[in-house]
């Protein structure tokens, strides 16, 4: 019965080695998986958004009537109405992360995003 035993332990090892995988994603390049940093970008946005640095539970979201009335046409949609409308709002982000990606990577080369200092260095070389 042991033997059995160690040669299923042996089988099960010899399995798992074969499974494993040596590919290594610190040199691809996937926008959509690891979005690239870009210098500058969140001092960029932080200046332009005027980020405060407040939690989601210290702001005061203020509900207007087309807010409430939206909520009401969700509330009268059947389930599998709701999944629907949830798809298409899902797809819609994909799309505009595409999009948004295109737009940074255009600002990229047009080096829009870039801080001052960071300009006069690349002229100096």
């Amino acid at each position: 019965m042991e033997s059995n035993q160690v040669k299923d332990k042996e089988t099960t090892i010899k399995v798992e080695d074969e499974l494993r995988c040596e590919e290594s994603f610190s040199g691809c390049k996937s926008p959509e998986i690891w979005p690239e940093k870009l210098p500058g970008l969140m001092d960029f946005t932080e200046k332009e958004l005027n980020y405060s640095g407040q939690s989601a539970s210290n702001v005061n979201f203020q509900i207007e009537a087309c807010d409430i009335q939206y909520m009401n046409e969700l509330g009268q949609l059947t389930p599998d109405q709701l999944m629907e409308h949830i798809k298409t709002l899902q797809e819609s982000a994909y799309q505009l992360g595409l999009l948004e990606q295109a737009e940074i990577q255009r600002g990229r080369l047009l080096r829009i995003l870039e801080t001052p200092d960071q300009d006069v260095a690349v002229e100096k070389k």
